[in-house]
């Protein structure tokens, strides 16, 4: 995470994360400067927005029912798309395909977010198969946008990602499921080992 606008430059992959409150996260970035800078690097450098972060990317955030914290905000205009906060919030988690630039992939993910996005171009790529409105990608802005959480998790999207930033093969031996059900397991081992399990179980 970023604290200083100034520190941008220096990254090769910028990642907008979901919002607990969208209107108000995109307000902060425009103060402080945040999309001035964005813009900048728009073209050079690939900006990647998850969920929230998705939804900011578009042209404008819409909550007219209060379903946050109310009102309307510009988004930083790098896809032409709108967002209306409405409805109610999605959750699903699934198997998603990719198509285009993540043709032949499939991953594990999910989606837990509020609204409606609405793309208005047919030029933009989508990046998963049978719904255009979960991702999508622009070449030439170096843009990516998706409503997918999890999807990081899937090292062969990762690495997918990663060669859009580098020539560089990478690396990455275990996935983050496994990586997480392993520190599962030593910790289970570990309460095991110095805790009486049972009596906190029966309590």
């Amino acid at each position: 995470f970023v604290k200083n606008v100034n520190e941008l430059g220096n990254a090769e992959l910028i990642i907008i994360p979901g919002s607990k409150n969208t209107l108000a996260d995109l307000a902060f970035l425009h103060e402080k400067g945040f999309t001035a800078e964005l813009k900048n690097l728009c073209g050079n450098t690939w900006i990647l927005g998850i969920c929230g972060g998705f939804q900011m990317l578009g042209e404008s955030v819409d909550d007219p029912h209060d379903m946050e914290a109310g009102g309307q905000g510009s988004g930083l205009g790098f896809l032409p798309m709108t967002t209306v906060l409405e409805g109610d919030k999605q959750l699903e988690k699934r198997e998603y395909q990719g198509q285009n630039w993540l043709e032949g992939l499939c991953w594990s993910g999910y989606e837990i977010h509020l609204g409606r996005s609405e793309i208005r171009s047919n030029e933009l790529e989508s990046i998963v198969k049978n719904d255009a409105s979960l991702g999508v990608i622009d070449r030439k802005q170096k843009i990516i946008g998706t409503y997918i959480h999890g999807w990081l998790e899937s090292p062969e999207v990762t690495r997918r990602l990663l060669a859009l930033v580098s020539p560089e093969p990478f690396d990455i031996p275990f996935s983050f499921q496994q990586t997480k059900e392993r520190e599962m397991e030593e910790l289970a081992d570990f309460l095991e080992e110095y805790c009486d399990v049972e009596s906190i179980l029966r309590n």
